[in-house]
């Protein structure tokens, strides 16, 4: 049923239960036969997720369900504004928020990467690209690449000469 709720909601199907009525909103064209036939033949299923979804509205926020689907997504109103403002100006920093760290003891670099590639495969956004697709921007989401860190050990600098070169990599 997670599947079946999850593949509506990409198509920005939204379902509202109204008694023993399951109330059906979509974007034009989207409803086809085939679908509207499933969503018919689920009616009593749907409407029992969406009564259970109600009941436990009140425990706290339900997860969000995973997309299922490797089809391309449409954007967020909010995604929709900043690749608007990135096609004004493009290239800009504005949006980007980087940090950087100092680590100091023995690093292991293998369980870094190995807990940073996880992070990739668990959240999608973050492996998230904006296509044009019949003219109209969309998300495609790319496969979880094996992370790799680049790194640079700075251990024969010292003093200013450190400072420099951290604040050269970080610039970069």
């Amino acid at each position: 049923m997670l599947e079946f709720i999850s593949y509506l909601r990409n198509l920005d199907v939204r379902l509202a239960a109204d008694g023993e009525r399951l109330r059906v909103d979509a974007p034009k064209g989207t409803l086809t036969a085939e679908l509207r036939s499933q969503i018919t033949d689920r009616k009593a299923e749907l409407l029992a997720f969406l009564r259970d979804q109600a009941s436990s509205a009140s425990s706290g926020p339900s997860p969000i369900p995973r997309r299922v689907s490797k089809d391309p997504a449409h954007l967020s109103f909010a995604q929709e504004r900043l690749w608007f403002l990135g096609q004004l100006e493009p290239g800009s920093a504005v949006y980007n928020i980087s940090r950087a760290s100092r680590l100091t003891g023995q690093l292991n670099v293998a369980a870094l990467e190995a807990s940073l590639t996880e992070i990739l495969r668990r959240h999608e956004i973050l492996r998230s690209q904006i296509h044009i697709i019949d003219g109209r921007p969309m998300q495609l989401t790319a496969s979880v690449p094996e992370f790799k860190l680049d790194f640079a050990d700075l251990h024969s600098l010292t003093g200013a000469e450190l400072d420099d070169e951290i604040r050269r990599q970080i610039r970069a």
